[in-house]
């Protein structure tokens, strides 16, 4: 995986799950506009994206300060009440979530020590995970939101 490919799915972690609304029933578009309400507001902390992985420790702190923002996140997205209907769909988000910050962790170390062989092993298993929560999101009727770079 390129520099290029590294930073981009690193990227695409930041972006992921600003859900935006659909049409639907009372319920459901209560559920889209909660879970977008809680994406947005995240989002909208996040710090620019780095246009560069050239230094990967200052990339690694970057990552890290994202982290707390996705971890808190998370936390919101769990409580908010989910239609049963998509209930299994919207457990697999937040598990494929939960993931996703566990692979950050992992991320962070090696991207703090310039490791650029181990920053690789471990950014190439965040790409599938965000893709299948993209898909997830789909079957929600939520829209995946891409934070201007």
């Amino acid at each position: 995986m390129s520099h290029i490919r590294v930073a981009a799915a690193v990227t695409a972690l930041a972006a992921i799950l600003a859900a935006c609304g659909s049409s639907g029933t009372s319920g459901q578009t209560q559920f889209v506009n909660r879970v977008d309400g809680i994406c947005l507001r995240a989002l909208s902390t996040l710090g620019p994206s780095p246009k560069s992985i050239k230094n990967l420790p200052l990339f690694g702190h970057e990552v890290a300060k994202n982290l707390t923002i996705f971890v808190s996140q998370l936390q919101r997205l769990q409580a908010v009440k989910v239609p049963s209907q998509d209930s299994a769909e919207y457990s697999a988000v937040l598990r494929g979530l939960s993931k996703e910050n566990e692979l950050l962790r992992e991320l962070i170390p090696p991207l703090l020590a310039n490791n650029l062989q181990d920053v690789r092993k471990i950014s190439a298993s965040v790409a599938p995970t965000s893709l299948a929560i993209y898909r997830l999101e789909g079957k929600l009727g939520l829209l995946v939101c891409q934070r201007s770079v």
